[in-house]
């Protein structure tokens, strides 16, 4: 209650229902009659000294507010059981708020990104044996990354160029000691992933509204231009196939909006891998490329799946309340680390062993 009644600093930073919400009034005129709602609403008007919230449910409800929130938080636990059939996998993090980003490695550690609303957005590495994540480097709330086993950490944020303007640049932070080094100035790069062999990266180019895919050194210099795109395409989240002859992403168009798409990189072209009215969104390459992990709302829900490339076909790993978000995996049957949505925000969790789920029906057509 004391949450609701003034500014929180917990999830979700400040934003809850005023006055309650509409829960409670459901509440309220089921309990105690709908005229009560007007009775609340009048009083409260009313009142000589603003906020009195607690003398008003006393003289309309007769009842302390704190009793009436036990009453209502009651009410609210039988309204909504909990999800039957749930599959989840392990917390791992304790952050909530924004945290995201997460990127396996093959020794068992993850990278992810710390965005808690209480201190330094950071780059954090979880390990299995240590009892607390490693802090990496500090980096800029909206960051994307990706990284390699040898060639490091590449990541894109928003950084001051030229003293007022704002653009996404890279920086290359070391995996292991955590020194940051900026490749680009004025880059306009989104998003990046590294090649397969840690000695390329193709990024996300933003220019005028129109995205473009550059190909580049690893020191972040332009070495070609392999696709440029129109006003009415729009790439995200891209990730480079292990065989290094391909790239996965999320794309926009205006006609289908979001689907996967996979670009081939000898002949420049895209293909389809998507087209539904879901909205399929940051997909990986499992580790032997046979397959894409991406996350995608089939059911109303967002959950992982994970879509076979030689047949189509569509299984989903988890069946969750909240939301399951970037999944990532670094050895093949090795578990899948994700980014889940629970009441305190978003945390890193692992699904040891994931098996395949049905995944709910859906038509064709633009998302």
């Amino acid at each position: 209650l004391r949450q609701v009644n003034q500014m929180i600093s917990t999830w979700p930073g400040g934003v809850v229902p005023y006055v309650y919400g509409v829960n409670f009034y459901q509440f309220v005129a089921e309990r105690y009659g709908p005229h009560k709602i007007e009775q609340l609403v009048a009083r409260y008007s009313n009142n000589i000294i603003p906020f009195r919230i607690n003398a008003n449910s006393r003289e309309v409800l007769h009842r302390d507010l704190d009793k009436l929130w036990g009453e209502f938080t009651r009410y609210l636990q039988k309204k909504y059981p909990p999800q039957q059939g749930t599959v989840t996998g392990e917390r791992l993090s304790q952050h909530g708020y924004l945290t995201g980003g997460a990127r396996a490695l093959p020794d068992g550690s993850v990278v992810y990104l710390r965005f808690d609303g209480a201190s330094e957005a950071a780059l954090l590495r979880w390990r299995p044996a240590s009892p607390a994540p490693e802090h990496l480097a500090k980096v800029h709330i909206g960051s994307r990354f990706d990284l390699h086993p040898d060639a490091g950490i590449v990541i894109a944020q928003l950084e001051f160029n030229h003293n007022a303007n704002l653009h996404y640049d890279l920086y290359h932070i070391d995996l292991d000691s955590g020194r940051e080094r900026r490749l680009t100035w004025g880059g306009r790069y989104r998003y990046v992933t590294w090649a397969p062999d840690g000695q390329r990266m193709i990024a996300v180019h933003n220019g005028l509204g129109r995205n473009s895919l550059h190909l580049l050194d690893a020191q972040g210099q332009l070495l070609e231009v392999l696709w440029e795109g129109d006003l009415g395409t729009t790439l995200a989240d891209l990730d480079w196939s292990p065989d290094g002859a391909s790239l996965v992403m999320s794309v926009w168009r205006r006609d289908t909006g979001w689907n996967l798409e996979q670009f081939n990189l000898h002949e420049r072209s895209f293909k389809p891998l998507t087209d539904q009215t879901v909205i399929e969104a940051q997909p990986q390459f499992t580790p032997d490329g046979s397959a894409v992990l991406f996350s995608a709302d089939h059911g109303g829900v967002y959950n992982l799946r994970r879509l076979e490339l030689a047949t189509g076909i569509i299984t989903t790993l988890t069946h969750v309340a909240g939301g399951a978000f970037q999944p990532t995996q670094a050895r093949v049957e090795g578990p899948v680390y994700y980014i889940g949505y629970g009441c305190g925000g978003f945390d890193l969790y692992r699904l040891e062993r994931p098996q395949p789920l049905p995944t709910p029906a859906v038509a064709a057509g633009p998302s």
